[in-house]
């Protein structure tokens, strides 16, 4: 008997926050729009983002966006939802037995508004649940960058090189009809490309004819070309993006590779994202 799918998700958003010398715009809004921080915060993130970009916030900054964190982890954790620790990177190997709050340069921030933006994302554990308390409590914001990620797993297991073609193969045949559940915005941008439009697979069949053309083999055709792949890192050239990337891709099978490619080890996620 096969065994249950597991899935957790990804809720992409920006959460709103005050300077310290501004005052509010709505005198009536209640939610939390001020963060205290300490100088344990700001060392607290300078140590986490030592590896990343040097976009990333500092000092003053830098505190709210630790303070804000803890916040939410409070919040969570009064709803009843297990929250692991809060020292942990957008990049860091996941701990899926609880919820994990990190930062998401991803996405855009508004402009010519008073309020400055947190950009969040709040993971889920590997099952079913909702973060609806966020909402009565912090001033929430979801823009065209930000969006609704979802794992699909096997449990620890990750999924194996036919289901894997079949999916591709499913995808491909289909990915018209899957583009119109999505709005217009989510089809075409950068976070969100398309097996048809920007595969490696689809560039070479252009290149073929030449880059004047907009020919691209047909459901069937690319279907039978994806199912006859040998195994998943095969299968992943053919369907990564034209700059060689898996984790921009609709239908990201970046966890699916790295586990392929390293089957014991201990962290990160055997999903379909």
């Amino acid at each position: 008997m096969s065994s249950a799918l597991t899935f957790g998700v990804e809720l992409e958003f920006l959460m709103a926050y005050l300077p310290d010398n501004i005052p509010p715009p709505d005198p009536s809004e209640t939610r939390l729009l001020r963060f205290e921080y300490t100088d344990h915060d700001i060392a607290a993130y300078l140590q986490l983002t030592k590896d990343t970009s040097n976009a990333r916030d500092t000092n003053e900054n830098s505190g709210r966006f630790m303070c804000a964190k803890r916040h939410i982890r409070n919040t969570l954790t009064t709803a009843g939802l297990p929250v692991i620790k809060i020292e942990q990177a957008e990049h860091d190997p996941g701990d899926f037995s609880g919820w994990d709050i990190v930062e998401d340069t991803s996405i855009d921030k508004p402009e010519n508004t008073p309020y400055r933006y947190f950009q969040l994302e709040v993971r889920s554990p590997a099952y079913i649940s909702s973060p609806s308390a966020l909402l009565e409590n912090f001033c929430l914001l979801t823009v065209d960058t930000s969006s609704l990620h979802v794992h699909v797993g096997d449990g620890l297991r990750s999924f194996d090189s036919v289901t894997m073609r079949k999916l591709a193969a499913f995808i491909w045949a289909f990915e018209p009809q899957l583009h119109s559940i999505h709005p217009p915005h989510r089809q075409t941008m950068y976070y969100a490309t398309g097996m048809r439009a920007c595969s490696r697979y689809s560039t070479r069949y252009r290149e073929r004819y030449g880059y004047d053309t907009f020919r691209i083999p047909n459901g069937i055709t690319g279907a039978l070309d994806l199912l006859a792949c040998e195994d998943v890192e095969a299968l992943c050239e053919e369907v990564k993006d034209a700059s060689g990337y898996l984790k921009t891709c609709q239908v990201s099978f970046s966890g699916i590779l790295a586990a392929s490619m390293d089957p014991d080890r201990e962290h990160g996620k055997r999903t379909v994202e």
